[in-house]
């Protein structure tokens, strides 16, 4: 993966910015918290969509209420999986490989 063919990713990527903010970016509770965060701003989105659908405030925050816990989930997994597979895009640009015990 490059962005320009002569130049990886691992390049493209300041090492001041990657020791900075890797072990931030890296700890599980960082996707909940921007999970939450968003979910305050998309749940207010659905309700006022709700609303002016339906014309009923009780259909509304019934769906709010099971869309908020739906999205949270899902985003959180979707969050993980991404951070996840970034490292490993990072890791092969930059040419690591897993170790082989059987090997030594």
């Amino acid at each position: 993966m490059s962005i320009h063919p002569n130049v990886s990713v691992a390049a493209a990527i300041p090492p001041a910015y990657v020791s900075r903010h890797a072990d931030i970016c890296r700890h599980p509770l960082v996707p909940v918290f921007k999970a939450a965060t968003w979910r305050l701003v998309a749940a207010a989105d659905t309700f006022v969509v709700t609303y002016l659908v339906t014309g009923s405030l009780g259909w509304a925050g019934s769906v709010v209420g099971i869309e908020v816990l739906t999205k949270m989930a899902l985003y959180y997994g979707h969050e993980r999986a991404w951070d996840k597979g970034l490292r490993i895009a990072v890791k092969r640009a930059m040419g690591y490989r897993r170790p082989r015990p059987w090997l030594f």
